[in-house]
């Protein structure tokens, strides 16, 4: 009997759901394929089958903040069964090797580790983060750090200090992590240039600094920018509200009229992201007399 009623819950779902984007005109659901099969492309991008020795097996996926990046990383992993190791939030390329020593410490270097960079700008920042990072990914695969650690040793925890003395060649100041059979997933806020920019920077003034170092991680990874203009960004943020599932016919009412506000005033949002579409929902589920010009009031 439970069997059937969750049949029929979903059944029920789906139709609310197919009923909700038969709501939408022709373009919206144009716009909604294409991200559809862009979400699609990008899953296949990354090496899930990738060994040490393969090329290409990173994926670094950029856009602003709030599109619903390190979202999309997660469900990504959730569905192909994937135990992946998020670390976010570094704000120094010491922190960040820390976090690799730990990771290696701990890991069994013959299986593969998938690792998803979230918030990752740190690694495009500056001639040396790419030039580290290029050897992280390619090269040696090996995070090396050569600057003195040994007086910040103190300062680390047990844990954090047991990895990285661990990963200290004798005789050394500094400290290097292999990381063979690690596939990353890197999100990030900065774009990585394609040859043809770099071509006409380099044609203009001889010199095109930083972004030649960005474009050289980007050729040696699969990549994807998701710098949308404001009707793609809607498909891109529409799709996540309707692939979930709510409790009620009236949250799912709240998303479609949430949806079509974006989408009438997509061009006048001074905010316009996952986050923005989880504040007005919210907004509206506390006010739902005076959501509508809360929402102008607020974001407009």
């Amino acid at each position: 009997m439970d069997q059937k009623i969750k049949k029929v819950n979903r059944f029920i779902k789906q139709k609310t759901k197919i009923m909700a984007e038969n709501l939408f005109n022709e373009k919206q659901l144009n716009l909604l394929k294409e991200v559809r099969e862009l979400k699609s492309s990008m899953a296949n991008l990354i090496g899930f089958n990738s060994r040490d020795d393969d090329k290409y097996s990173h994926l670094i996926i950029s856009g602003p903040p709030g599109l619903g990046k390190t979202h999309f990383v997660k469900t990504l992993f959730k569905e192909r069964g994937i135990n992946g190791i998020p670390i976010g939030g570094s704000v120094s390329l010491y922190a960040l090797g820390i976090r690799l020593a730990i990771l290696n410490f701990n890991r069994d270097p013959d299986e593969i580790t998938y690792v998803h960079i979230d918030d990752s700008d740190v690694i495009f920042k500056d001639e040396e983060s790419c030039n580290i990072f290029k050897n992280v990914l390619f090269d040696e695969q090996e995070f090396v750090y050569e600057k003195n650690i040994r007086r910040l040793l103190s300062s680390l925890d047990e844990s954090q200090r047991l990895a990285v003395e661990s990963h200290m060649p004798e005789n050394s100041i500094g400290f290097r992590v292999p990381l063979k059979n690690v596939v990353f997933v890197i999100t990030t806020n900065v774009p990585l240039p394609t040859d043809k920019q770099i071509a006409k920077l380099m044609g203009k003034n001889g010199l095109a600094g930083i972004k030649v170092h960005r474009n050289a991680i980007r050729s040696r990874c699969r990549y994807r920018d998701l710098s949308f203009d404001d009707s793609k960004r809607w498909a891109w943020i529409a799709d996540v509200f309707i692939k979930e599932s709510y409790p009620s016919e009236q949250v799912e009412i709240l998303i479609n009229t949430m949806l079509t506000f974006l989408w009438d005033f997509r061009s006048q949002m001074n905010e316009h992201s996952i986050r923005t579409a989880e504040k007005m929902l919210l907004i509206a589920q506390n006010d739902p007399i005076n959501y509508f010009q809360t929402w102008k009031n607020e974001f407009l």
